[in-house]
């Protein structure tokens, strides 16, 4: 590649050698932001929480542990059995 004056030879830099965009380390085990279209709730009957596909409602996974599915928002609390919206 030939560059013929100083401002095209800056452009040419500029261009290839602008730093990427990244998601930070690989295995750091966190992400930025909430997974979307899923909900967790807690069930007070096995202390436990359970993952919901927010499209159709279904329960999709249940935690063994008894702690948080990370990444996934929390519904909200109910008042007389429906959902506040």
């Amino acid at each position: 590649m030939f560059i013929r004056s100083t401002a095209e030879s800056e452009r040419f830099l500029n261009f290839n050698f602008q730093q990427m965009a990244s998601n930070g380390k690989s295995g750091d085990n966190r992400r930025i932001g909430a997974v979307k279209e899923r909900t967790q709730v807690f069930n007070p009957h096995n202390q436990k929480f359970v993952k919901r596909d927010s499209g159709t409602g279904r329960f999709m996974d249940m935690k063994s542990d008894g702690n948080k599915f990370k990444g996934v928002s929390n519904e909200s609390k109910t008042k007389g059995g429906k959902n506040e919206r």
